[in-house]
Formats: C-alpha cells, structure tokens, sequence
C-alpha cells in the first residue's frame, strides 16, 4: 500500500489507522482474519525469507483454524459437532489430514485458511501416524487428505453415519488441494444464490395461492 498517494492526506489516514498513527512507514504488516498486525521483531526484517518465515508462523499459531484429533470422539466432538450454525441447509462436512509428521504444515494451514469460511465444520488434523484412528479409515499412506461427511442412514437403527471422500490427486500442491475442496463445497453446499432463490420462489409461490 502507498502510503503517500491520495489528496488531503487520506492514503496516509488509511494507513496510520491500520497500523497506528505511531507506526513509521515504511512498515509490514501481517493481516489475518481481517486483524492487522504489524511486524515488530526486527530479525524478521532483516531478509525476505525471514519475513516470510515469521507470517508462516504467524497462520500456524492462528488460533483453530487447524485441530489436532487422536480418536474417532474427538472426530466427532471437536469436528463434525464444530458445523457453523448458519450452515442448516446442508450436511456438517469436515476436512481431516492424516499425516505421519508432529507438526502441522504450512501448506494444510494455508487451505485451511483458504477455505475457512466456506462453511466447513472444521479443518482436522491426526499427526505422528496415528495407526488406530488411521484403521478407522482405512489410511494405507501418509499423508492422506479426506473429507468426512455426514450423511442420513437408512438402512440400519442408526439415524446418521460417516461418508468419506479421499483426494486422490496426483500433486499435492495448494491449488490441487484447494480445487478438491472447491468441488466439495459445490456438491455439499448450496450456494446463498440458490437459497435466496428458492426462498424468493417459495414467497412467489405463496402469493400466488393467497
């Protein structure tokens, strides 16, 4: 952002009211989730990789954007009980990586991040090859990225159960990933278009019977 351009100052009111009318330009910032944080820690400047190191870390340590699950309770308690309370229309749909590593990737983070508001339950994690939860579904390598989606049953007592859809891509790269979970959210999500069009349709429909 240039600071100095606009008439009457107002590039520099805009930036002096996101970072602070103490703040001396030329600054960094880091914005996430629409906070603006402005980066102080001199080692942080002192190299492009260094910067980009400190707003990795900075995703990572977002607080839930990834959750750490070890059992299928915490699946259920920590992920699928997670889905936005908005999202009635559509059935709670969670994004689990199974990996062998203890430490979460800036790469998961980054999709996590991505789609943190697309209406996903949440975005899970089971570290370190966790070979118990990993027979729940049948995970052969690691990493394996699977969606876990909860479904009406009706065939057996009980009254839901887990469908799973592994992304079975060839590349691992965030677009790759950040497509599968685009083609997710189009299957099990209906847009906000198509439910304002239908309400509109359900309100036309009523005022033709009335």
């Amino acid at each position: 952002v240039d600071c100095s351009n606009g008439s009457n100052n107002e590039a520099l009111k805009f930036c002096q009211s996101k970072l602070g009318k103490g703040v001396k330009l030329p600054a960094f910032a880091t914005v996430l989730n629409g906070s603006v944080g402005v980066v102080t820690d001199n080692s942080a400047l002192q190299s492009a990789k260094k910067l980009h190191d400190h707003a990795t870390s900075s995703l990572l340590q977002m607080d839930g954007l990834i959750i750490n699950v070890n059992s299928m309770q915490h699946i259920q308690s920590r992920l699928l009980s997670s889905s936005p309370s908005s999202a009635v229309d559509h059935p709670p749909v969670a994004i689990v990586l199974f990996t062998d590593k203890y430490e979460t990737s800036p790469l998961y983070a980054s999709l996590a991040y991505r789609h943190r508001r697309d209406g996903f339950a949440a975005f899970g994690e089971s570290r370190g090859k966790n070979l118990n939860l990993g027979r729940e579904f049948s995970i052969k390598k690691y990493p394996t990225l699977v969606a876990i989606v909860v479904v009406s049953n009706t065939t057996t007592e009980e009254k839901e159960e887990n469908k799973v859809e592994r992304y079975d891509g060839a590349s691992l790269d965030l677009e790759s990933l950040s497509n599968w979970v685009n083609g997710l959210s189009k299957k099990y999500f209906k847009s906000s278009d198509s439910r304002n069009g239908g309400n509109n349709r359900k309100r036309q429909q009523r005022g033709q019977s009335s």
